[in-house]
């Protein structure tokens, strides 16, 4: 090797890859070490959460650590977005907690966001006592329209299927349509109301036996039959217009066969 070329190495080429190294691990220090740094701040997804709330927040998906303890509980708090409806599920990716992060103004050059997966969020729900309720319509039934009277008694109550609902404390409101009166089907409004909010409209179906009372332990009625026969003062009507046709109390019965 000549003296030229040893004095070309040693001026030009090394010198030029003691640059070039310099420059990468510069650029790698740059970008890297605030993330790893003793003071920064980690954010570790889950792959799976639950919530119960209506929004997500940073806290209900990942572990938050750092030696700020006061950004890590302003973290905590972020919202990243709403809560999916009860009982259903939702999927949130890193890059997605970034770009909210950076909408909410953190400088994420000392915060990393960890997690390869979406993380799959559920919401946890509960669902209304079909039993209880169908107890409060009759016993709202009763007391609106069937109180003091015999003149009707309750069949059945068909109540609308039930429904996933958020967690919280349940209450329900009970009302009548207007100008409802005693008929063979009457409808029930139910409003359900979870922490005091409303949340869902519910319908019940009460079917009604209607009785007529007389004074009298007979009545005058129609029929196909040629002969008297005396009747219960309680005449059913229900289910029967299409044989019976009530008349004013009388003191006998008097069939006569169909014109």
């Amino acid at each position: 090797m000549t003296d030229s070329h040893n004095i070309f190495v040693k001026n030009v080429f090394r010198p030029w890859i003691v640059g070039f190294a310099l420059v990468i691990a510069m650029g790698l220090t740059a970008e890297t070490p605030p993330l790893f740094a003793g003071g920064a701040t980690r954010v570790d997804l889950y792959e799976k959460g639950e919530v119960s709330g209506g929004l997500i927040r940073l806290g209900d998906i990942a572990e938050i650590a750092g030696d700020q303890s006061e950004l890590v509980e302003k973290l905590r708090q972020v919202t990243i977005m709403k809560a999916p409806s009860p009982g259903e599920s939702r999927q949130i990716k890193a890059d997605s907690v970034k770009s909210r992060l950076r909408q909410k103004g953190f400088d994420l050059s000392g915060i990393l966001v960890a997690g390869s997966k979406p993380v799959e969020i559920v919401r946890r729900y509960q669902e209304a006592d079909m039993d209880q309720i169908e107890q409060a319509v009759r016993d709202f039934i009763q007391d609106r329209l069937l109180a003091g009277t015999d003149s009707a008694r309750i069949i059945s109550i068909e109540i609308s299927k039930g429904a996933k609902l958020a967690e919280g404390r349940l209450t329900y409101d009970l009302a009548l349509p207007k100008n409802s009166r005693l008929k063979r089907k009457v409808s029930v409004h139910i409003d359900l109301h979870v922490n005091g909010e409303w949340t869902k409209k519910m319908t019940a179906i009460v079917k009604l036996e209607i009785v007529k009372n007389f004074n009298s332990d007979v009545v005058h009625a129609r029929g196909a039959f040629g002969h008297e026969r005396r009747l219960d003062q309680r005449l059913v009507l229900y289910g029967n217009r299409g044989h019976l046709k009530v008349g004013a109390p009388t003191l006998a019965i008097r069939v006569c066969r169909s014109a």
